[in-house]
């Protein structure tokens, strides 16, 4: 398969949305910012999630968060992503 033809999650088959999903995850950011970034409403993010999780077999955001740095994407993928994923969203506050 061509570079171009492929994508991170696709050998776990995942969707394009669902990896990038997967990818912004670590991010933090909500279900609300999720469906904002994406253009999609807050039902259809969590239809998605639902499927995502269920597909990784993970319970949680946390859990399919884990396995996308160590796994599906690689630690420097998710560092990048959520960097890069971050700009076009609102700032969070600062919880330090």
């Amino acid at each position: 398969m061509s570079a171009e033809l492929g994508w991170p999650g696709r050998d776990a088959r995942l969707t394009e949305r669902e990896s990038e999903l997967l990818a912004l995850l670590p991010t933090g950011i909500s279900n609300r910012e999720l469906s904002e970034h994406l253009h999609v409403s807050e039902n259809t993010i969590k239809s998605q999630l639902r499927r995502l999780f269920s597909k990784l077999e993970v319970r949680n955001r946390a859990q399919a968060a884990a396995l996308a740095r160590t796994s599906l994407l690689g630690e420097s993928r998710s560092r990048r992503t959520a960097t890069d994923a971050r700009g076009d969203l609102p700032a969070r506050p600062n919880d330090g």
